[in-house]
């Protein structure tokens, strides 16, 4: 799929050959062009998560393309992905009883988070571990998180929180494979291999709601 919508934006942009200014087009998730128009209805912020749209600009020599992105999204791990993804961030699959992992995302610094690692006092930063602990106190759950390289930031200064660099880039390659401003995050059933990430900014009181979200749903 990655190297077909490949295809259609060089072939979109080799269209604009010769034009001074540089076009700029619009493409929905699987990379088709789309107007303008369903392109701002469907990245409103105004819409509920479950509906809402990242904007996500890819640019070369001859035009640029703006592609949706679902900011929230489903999925299965496969039984040797989830083995390896486990083994990655040192979790315990042996004596621990962690159904439910949360995998908090630092993409390095950016204008969003300004290089921002720990809690800053506000309720809802998604760096409040007492808040989500308490809130999920009943589900066998555990955060784990893991950062970008960032030579600009050192998180072993970070307050409460032990941040772990994503070996061989393995979480942004499965889960955030673009750059979404500020963190993201991933809730894993350790058991199944169902998740579900929410990309971009987000607080503590989306860590909860989709830990819950996903603790609510049977296997399948």
């Amino acid at each position: 799929m990655k190297s077909f919508v490949s295809l259609i934006f060089l072939l979109t942009c080799l269209s604009s050959l010769g034009q001074s200014i540089k076009p700029t087009y619009y493409a929905d998730v699987n990379g088709y062009i789309i107007e303008k128009r369903v392109f701002l209805e469907k990245s409103s912020v105004d819409k509920p998560i479950n509906e809402r749209y990242f904007s996500v600009t890819f640019k070369n020599d001859t035009c640029h393309i703006k592609k949706l992105v679902k900011r929230k999204n489903y999925g299965r791990l496969t039984d040797s992905k989830l083995k390896e993804l486990l083994s990655n961030i040192n979790a315990d699959t042996k004596g621990s009883n962690e159904k439910l992992i949360t995998i908090s995302y630092h993409p390095g610094r950016d204008g969003c988070n300004n290089g921002n690692m720990d809690y800053n006092g506000i309720r809802n930063n998604i760096y409040n571990i007492r808040l989500i602990k308490r809130a999920l106190k009943k589900y066998n759950h555990k955060t784990y998180w893991v950062h970008k390289y960032d030579a600009s930031l050192d998180f072993h200064r970070a307050k409460g929180i032990d941040w772990q660099l994503d070996a061989n880039q393995m979480i942004e390659k499965l889960f955030f494979k673009h750059s979404y401003p500020c963190n993201s995050f991933v809730v894993i059933n350790t058991k199944n291999g169902n998740y579900i990430s929410l990309l971009g900014e987000s607080g503590a009181d989306s860590v909860i709601d989709i830990v819950k979200e996903l603790g609510s749903r049977t296997a399948h």
